[in-house]
């Protein structure tokens, strides 16, 4: 913003007249620009007289933003000066650096690729916006001012900053910067979202990660209170405040490999009689239905252990020691995190059985372009566990 001071008796309004403009050009001010503008009153040498008495002016504003100038006592020493925003372009700069560095339009044009009446009328234009001349012209040359020097270091510094916004904007868009909120269910924190991180930002070396495990109640109150940019958990009722993909997971028979039901095809209740069951607590999403489902094939469970999540119950099973009913997400995790030698097989439980989990963004706020694609990556992941058997 720039000021300058205004003689009496002007009345600028928002639109540049052609009465306005005479008047400008009477005060010695018509090559300034008039622009939607404030008044500021302060104080300055420049504004006055030899005596040092100020020229005082108030103000009185007359709809429709016309503000009316009335002289009043110089002892006041108090000037009102008009600020004017400038509208510089990224052009006039870039020109105005060039015509710097080449020394002479005609160079500068050259390397712009410009002509050389364009860069002189750009060069013009940049003079009459900021209010004072940047070059001495004399036989055709340009001598640049003291100011144009000062100007030359503030105009790179704003093409400097460009530059960095512009290759910002460009990673951003190809992926490769900003930051992912993530926040997942313990089951989900073990291998899967660790692996599918790993895999997503393998090229991406300046995206930020904040991952959080919790209970599927607290990832999906995050996610509902917009704090997180993805979540995965078990599913819950639906809300208007999260927008939920649902997967359901087919319950799979985990048991030591060298299991008789091994060469079973598919596991029941029945086949499961008087063996030692670790069973997953009643809170948990699985524990009521397979309790239900030995009790609908009037089954008694041998319960040995009891757990509050699936992944510790399976290195008892890999020990030996007992069998579980679990999700295939919680199987085939354990599968790749042993990669094939955990000594535990699986094989389809029926009556079918399945865990609902879901993959949650909020729905109140716009996710960025990278969580999106790693949203769409994570759910392409959990298709394969969907599909897993065994």
């Amino acid at each position: 913003m720039r000021s300058f001071p205004i003689r009496p008796g002007i009345e600028p309004n928002r639109q540049r007249t052609p009465a306005l403009r005479q008047r400008l050009a009477r005060s010695g001010e018509g090559r300034k620009t008039v622009s939607a503008c404030t008044w500021l009153p302060t104080t300055t040498r420049n504004s006055c007289d030899e005596s040092g008495a100020g020229i005082g002016l108030s103000i009185r504003r007359k709809p429709p933003h016309i503000w009316k100038i009335f002289p009043f006592p110089p002892k006041e020493k108090t000037c009102l000066y008009f600020a004017m925003k400038t509208n510089l372009s990224i052009r006039q700069l870039q020109t105005f650096a060039e015509v710097m560095r080449a020394g002479s339009i005609s160079e500068a044009a050259r390397s712009l690729g410009r002509t050389q009446p364009a860069v002189s009328s750009t060069i013009s234009g940049l003079e009459r916006e900021i209010g004072f001349t940047l070059f001495n012209r004399e036989r055709k040359r340009l001598d640049p001012k003291p100011e144009a020097h000062y100007f030359l270091e503030k105009a790179e510094a704003v093409l400097d900053l460009l530059t960095k916004a512009s290759r910002t904007i460009q990673e951003v868009a190809n992926l490769s910067r900003g930051s992912l909120r993530i926040a997942c269910n313990p089951t989900a924190s073990t291998y899967f979202m660790p692996n599918a991180l790993a895999e997503f930002l393998a090229d991406k070396p300046e995206v930020q990660v904040s991952l959080m495990m919790r209970s599927s109640t607290v990832v999906t109150d995050w996610i509902a209170s917009q704090q997180y940019d993805i979540g995965l958990g078990e599913a819950s009722e639906e809300g208007s405040t999260i927008n939920a993909q649902r997967f359901a997971l087919r319950c799979l028979c985990a048991m030591p490999e060298d299991s008789a039901l091994a060469a079973c095809a598919v596991v029941r209740p029945k086949d499961l009689a008087h063996l030692p069951l670790a069973l997953v607590h009643q809170k948990n999403a699985l524990g009521p239905k397979i309790r239900r489902a030995f009790e609908e094939a009037d089954v008694d469970l041998k319960h040995r252990v009891e757990f509050e999540s699936i992944l510790p119950a399976l290195q008892l099973v890999s020990e030996g020691m007992c069998y579980l009913i679990c999700d295939s997400f919680s199987a085939l995790s354990h599968q790749r995190h042993h990669k094939g030698n955990s000594g535990i097989v699986f094989r389809p439980f029926e009556p079918a059985i399945y865990l609902e989990i879901s993959l949650m963004t909020p729905a109140n706020r716009p996710i960025s372009h990278l969580a999106e694609e790693f949203r769409a990556c994570l759910s392409r992941k959990l298709e394969a566990y969907v599909d897993f058997r065994g």
